[in-house]
């Protein structure tokens, strides 16, 4: 039997499509992967001689705050979103700036929206902290939120607005997969 350029030519365009088929059957899926990220929450309140009182809002969350700041040490490549939740449910992103990739590395401490720098709550406010690798997940993302009670580690010592140094404890968030938090504030 003899084969013409074109019939040869699609002949081993068959083969390679089966094969490529067979060694698509047999690669197993990427397991979802790990994301862990430590955070800390500072709030402030302005005291009446203009100085600036800090708040450990993890430690306690039915503390009131008229600013919040917050802290994340990703224990990996993250990339990271972070929206403010408006009164009709609706989210608008308030990290990365448009244009930005919102990538943390893995072990640097990052404060949102900026050291020394502070978001301002007026009455009760929530922000939606969303992570996933770096490369990207085909996972929707699990809720993660800090059990009842959940033990705090210690962490840094913090610059408050004033310059003074507060001390705040430290949760740790994990899931597998993308990571989504709801975080919720009151104003003082």
């Amino acid at each position: 039997m003899t084969l013409s350029i074109p019939m040869l030519f699609l002949r081993v365009t068959q083969l390679a499509c089966a094969a490529g088929m067979i060694f698509a059957a047999r690669v197993p899926p990427r397991p979802p992967e790990h994301v862990e990220l430590a955070l800390s929450l500072l709030g402030e309140n302005e005291l009446p001689d203009g100085s600036w009182q800090g708040v450990d809002l993890l430690a306690t969350p039915q503390a009131r705050a008229q600013r919040v700041q917050l802290n994340l040490r990703p224990a990996r490549d993250l990339r990271v979103t972070l929206d403010a939740r408006a009164p009709d449910g609706s989210l608008q992103r308030i990290f990365p700036e448009p244009g930005k990739s919102g990538v943390l590395a893995r072990g640097q401490s990052y404060a949102l929206p900026g050291p020394r720098a502070f978001f301002e709550i007026d009455g009760e406010a929530a922000l939606v902290l969303s992570a996933e690798p770096a490369r990207g997940s085909t996972l929707p993302p699990a809720l993660a939120s800090l059990p009842a009670g959940a033990s705090l580690r210690a962490g840094a010592a913090l610059p408050l607005s004033d310059g003074a140094r507060f001390s705040l404890g430290e949760a740790t968030l994990a899931t597998t997969g993308p990571l989504r938090s709801e975080l919720r504030f009151r104003a003082r």
